[in-house]
């Protein structure tokens, strides 16, 4: 028994050892970037509130339209110094990763200044969520940033690699508590203005805790430290208290609620069923017997009814004489339109 313990425990071992070490690499790494040409003597440390809410609309099993609002509040929590207003299309490729394709209008603001200063970015993503060791649970995000920036006349291209892991409150039966802590490293990849070349612009290091309140709500709050990185003046590290808002508009995917009601609109325009067609036969033949047996005589494929009152014509076989069939020219016609059994007809009930 004590071989078999220590054999599991040493099975786990290797998953727990590789879902601490993500974790403390997630916290430390932007805490320890720094660029070898970041040498400013004098930094500005500035405290901040970032509020963002991130909204979901699933189209399909595989495609959902998404938008991102976050809005930045710093000078010492007295001003708006930015906004980002972030619509994609994510669309899965495998059960692990996605592909997504993106927006963004991300105004800076200056209180010094009556305008505000203006760029508009186009981004494609990948990114691969996979669970580590039992609750831990990673995603690795790729991003590439083409930015159209007011005043310059280039294109600038940025990446944004990122990582994130989670995992339940240890000691907390409620699993809907999580931790969570991410790094994001913003690299320029070309040189497009005096402030803006190649290298490592910024970081976004984060910690933070979560409630997965219902299955389309969930809410976090947390602190980002973002050190942003300048050729020219100094840098800047941002403290901020972060509060995030996850929402998913419908708990199916858009395209379910179109299915049902196609069914619906199939189902009310559909022929009589069978069961009902039964049903009115019953009823039918209860309160006119005598128009069924007329029906059953003369189906309503034929053009003619005949009256079942009427007299039987006088030139009609008697019972035992030969059987003749009449045609569309002969008297007593019946109207079918084909050659027609009289005694067939005639015969007596079973």
């Amino acid at each position: 028994m004590l071989v078999s313990n220590l054999a599991g425990r040493a099975k786990r071992l290797p998953g727990r050892i590789i879902s601490a070490g993500l974790l403390l690499m997630t916290l430390l790494a932007g805490m320890a970037t720094q660029p070898c040409w970041a040498k400013n003597a004098v930094d500005h440390n500035d405290f901040q509130n970032w509020d963002m809410a991130v909204v979901t609309l699933p189209i399909t099993d595989r495609l959902s339209l998404n938008t991102l609002d976050l809005l930045f509040i710093g000078d010492n929590w007295q001003h708006k110094t930015n906004m980002f207003l972030q619509p994609d299309l994510t669309f899965k490729l495998t059960k692990h990763l996605s592909y997504t394709q993106g927006y963004a209008w991300t105004p800076a603001y200056n209180p010094s200044r009556p305008k505000f200063f203006n760029e508009n970015r186009v981004w494609e993503q990948l990114q691969y969520d996979f669970p580590v060791y039992h609750d831990f649970k990673a995603c690795v995000r790729q991003r590439l940033e083409e930015r159209f920036i007011g005043g310059v006349h280039d294109t600038a291209l940025r990446s944004r690699t990122m990582i994130r892991v989670t995992h339940p409150i240890p000691f907390v039966k409620d699993k809907r508590y999580y931790l969570a802590a991410s790094n994001e490293l913003w690299v320029h990849l070309n040189t497009v203005s005096p402030a803006i070349k190649a290298g490592i612009n910024q970081d976004w290091a984060y910690v933070g805790v979560g409630k997965q309140i219902t299955p389309q709500l969930k809410l976090e709050a947390g602190y980002m430290f973002n050190p942003i990185f300048r050729r020219r003046g100094y840098d800047t590290k941002n403290h901020a208290i972060m509060f995030t808002l996850n929402y998913t508009l419908l708990p199916k995917p858009l395209s379910h609620y179109f299915h049902q009601d196609s069914n619906k609109t199939a189902e009310a325009s559909s022929p009589v069923t069978q069961k009902e067609v039964t049903n009115v036969a019953s009823v039918t033949t209860e309160s006119n017997p005598e128009a069924v047996q007329a029906d059953i005589l003369h189906p309503v494929e034929s053009p003619v009814h005949l009256n079942p009152t009427s007299p039987v014509p006088d030139n009609l076989p008697k019972e035992g004489e030969p059987t003749a069939l009449l045609s569309n020219t002969e008297p007593g016609n019946a109207g079918l339109g084909e050659p027609v059994s009289v005694m067939s007809l005639l015969s007596p009930k079973q």
